[in-house]
């Protein structure tokens, strides 16, 4: 309650008790320690390694052969260093989609990290609140890891704001968190979009450099990988809606157990007696807000392991697809690696 912090946000009011902290205090706790992680380093240094080993394969491929790296004449040339500057013109659109998988992230945690304060014994306090650079812990106090913060769902004011934080936590920067979901869809449907670019010159024979087929692939890789981990996030965070529904379920039934004994404060028994009816709402809102009417969406279905398998099964028949193309169409290369020269 004495933690320094906002003063939109502070934990100690006149309405509380002494016991107690505001749910507004609890909200910007947790999204201060989440949102302020910082964005992993390896994210930039695999997206850089992308785009290098796609222009760097691409280009000796073309040295293999024995012609050079930059074409013959000036058109060649000219497509060539256009595609070099393109895909590092395009370093922002890998990285942004790494921007996807750490935002899916952080979602994921907030969601995770509010579930837990309604699981007895609750959290530690260090785990919750969060310290500045200029705030440390006293080397000597071991207060914040010995106290836990605990919601009681017993009381139906807890339950209230419970529900109340949980909508402010899963709409937060609502602009940007549709934005990702529909970045992420962008990204899968361009690796699509490169599987059909392949089968068309597989069928169709168009003249093509063996090159091109080794940058498509590669690009097809690297955009697979990413979305991949990007929905394998956004499912996570879809399915802690799932999982605060059990956990509300499984209070709800408790509650309904210990109603069904004697209990002899009729003022303890009102409250419980409203709390699980408030509880009950909530799991409806959640199961029609987050599950029904807006869950988290990628290529317009529902964030969970059955959009990566659909992924993956029209990536994978698509080359496969390829490759019969190519296979069947009998496409040869000549000494420079070009067919249909």
């Amino acid at each position: 309650r004495n933690h320094s912090t906002d003063e939109l946000f502070s934990a100690k009011t006149e309405f509380n008790e002494t016991n107690e902290v505001t749910a507004g205090f609890v909200v910007h706790q947790i999204l201060s320690k989440i949102y302020n992680l910082s964005f992993p380093n390896p994210f930039y240094l695999f997206t850089f390694s992308i785009v290098i080993l796609i222009i760097t394969i691409s280009l000796l491929s073309r040295l293999y052969f024995g012609i050079p790296i930059f074409g013959d004449n000036v058109q060649e040339m000219i497509v060539c260093i256009t595609l070099i500057v393109g895909f590092f013109w395009g370093l922002p659109v890998f990285i942004f989609g790494f921007v996807c998988i750490h935002d899916f992230s952080r979602r994921y945690l907030t969601l995770k990290k509010l579930g837990e304060l309604v699981k007895f014994p609750g959290i530690p306090m260090n785990n919750l609140l969060y310290f500045t650079d200029e705030q440390e812990l006293p080397k000597n106090d071991n207060t914040h890891n010995k106290k836990d913060i605990f919601i009681d769902m017993n009381i139906p004011e807890n339950v209230f704001s419970w529900m109340n934080s949980r909508k402010v936590m899963r709409n937060f920067g609502y602009g940007f968190y549709q934005r990702i979901q529909g970045y992420t869809s962008t990204l899968l449907c361009y690796a699509i979009f490169c599987v059909i670019i392949l089968n068309i010159i597989g069928w169709m024979q168009m003249r093509h450099h063996l090159s091109t087929l080794i940058m498509l692939m590669f690009a097809i890789l690297s955009l697979s990988i990413i979305c991949i981990i990007s929905i394998i996030k956004a499912s996570q965070l879809q399915h802690t809606s799932s999982e605060h529904r059990n956990m509300i379920l499984n209070d709800m039934f408790l509650k309904e157990r210990n109603l069904m004994e004697k209990i002899s404060d009729n003022h303890q028994k009102m409250r419980m007696i409203k709390a699980k009816t408030l509880l009950k709402e909530v799991d409806e809102s959640i199961h029609f807000e987050e599950l029904i009417h807006n869950p988290t969406k990628i290529l317009g279905y529902t964030a969970s392991p059955n959009v990566i398998s659909s992924a993956l099964g029209i990536i994978l028949t698509g080359l496969v697809l390829a490759m019969e193309g190519f296979a069947g169409s009998g496409i040869s290369y000549d000494s420079n690696g070009w067919f249909n020269f």
